[in-house]
């Protein structure tokens, strides 16, 4: 099953034969993967895979061009890169998927060609908690 939660929310069910949910993917419009969940009875079974697989086209069709990345001022090696709008340069033919994985999620991501970009450590109910924020560069 396919829905929208909200304006520029998406998501879309996994079940079974007898209309048992075992997954779901959960992402918002601008490429952001927001769920990845799969049922403990159902995991290592192919669902999230083919949660994925189905919903990744989808996903970067929602996710923006990202502009061509730069170095202000020429070649000043005090300069940073960064990325200028797309009213400065050219927008590339590029997109960026991205998500916060746990610990468990992480290697999945990693399979499907997203990368690292950092681990996020923070507290919820003054309980320390980490994940990552890992991000797709696609075509």
């Amino acid at each position: 099953m396919e829905a929208a939660l909200a304006p520029g929310v998406f998501f879309v069910l996994a079940e079974t034969g007898a209309q048992k949910v075992i997954g779901f993917l959960a992402w918002h419009e601008g490429g952001h993967i927001q769920f990845l969940y799969v049922h403990p009875e159902a995991s290592r079974r192919g669902v999230g895979q083919a949660l994925y697989e189905y919903c990744e086209p989808k996903i970067r069709k929602s996710a923006p061009l990202i502009a061509e990345e730069v170095t202000p001022h020429g070649s000043d090696p005090q300069a940073k890169d960064h990325l200028l709008s797309s009213e400065h340069c050219s927008p590339c033919n590029q997109r960026r998927l991205f998500t916060e994985a746990s610990e468990i999620a992480k290697p999945f991501f990693l399979k499907q060609g997203f990368r690292i970009v950092k681990r996020r450590d923070f507290k919820i109910s003054n309980v320390p908690i980490h994940n990552y924020a890992m991000e797709k560069i696609v075509s």
